[in-house]
């Protein structure tokens, strides 16, 4: 999943041609959409798009940086995702 939204953030830089309007359709379509419309229904949010972009710039972010610093093996993905929502759910409220 990393590697799919780092590469979306990278504007799809990393593929030859003009493919960045399909991958990003595609991207759309399949799962950012879908995740919008779950935060939408799940926790309410009044603007569901900030969320789910708040929610991948930061797993994106973690990883990332876990990764520069080599402690991949450190990496605790459930509580990373925990820690996020629960802090939107408490701000959401």
């Amino acid at each position: 999943m990393f590697i799919l939204l780092k590469t979306v953030a990278d504007n799809f830089h990393h593929f030859p041609g003009n493919r960045f309007i399909k991958l990003l359709a595609d991207f759309q379509k399949r799962i950012y959409l879908p995740f919008v419309e779950v935060i939408r229904e799940g926790i309410g949010s009044d603007s569901p798009e900030k969320t789910a972009n708040l929610i991948f710039g930061s797993l994106v972010g973690y990883t990332a940086l876990n990764i520069h610093h080599d402690m991949r093996n450190e990496m605790d993905v459930d509580g990373i995702v925990n820690m996020i929502f629960s802090g939107i759910q408490a701000k959401e409220r």
